[in-house]
């Protein structure tokens, strides 16, 4: 059985983009529904807000990957998620929170004579 491919991060929806034109105004072949939906692209909006005027979640990978558009993300992404605050379920406790323990070094196997 082959192998899976891992799974790409997902773009965060909360990510900005800066439109990159390299002389090009849109990079796209005229008259292709990629083109049109690359012009709804404005510098700071948020993927969340390309995606509802009619960007599909497709485009910005394609157009991240190729370098069409950058992506910034915003300081409350830019958080470590260890830091960042978790929705507790109510009634739950929260766990507490544990130091990592260096651990001893290990003694090697003595081999036994025959």
């Amino acid at each position: 059985m082959a192998a899976k491919k891992p799974q790409r991060p997902r773009i965060p929806e909360g990510a900005i983009i800066n439109v990159i034109t390299k002389g090009r105004q849109n990079p796209k072949l005229e008259g292709s529904a990629a083109r049109e939906r690359f012009d709804l692209y404005e510098d700071g909006m948020t993927v969340g807000e390309a995606k509802a005027a009619g960007v599909t979640s497709t485009d910005v990978t394609y157009d991240f990957d190729h370098k069409f558009i950058s992506l910034t993300a915003p300081a409350t992404l830019l958080v470590p998620p260890k830091l960042r605050k978790k929705k507790r379920k109510p009634g739950v406790a929260p766990a507490p929170v544990v130091e990592p323990v260096a651990e001893a070094p290990k003694k090697k196997k003595r081999r036994k004579r025959v």
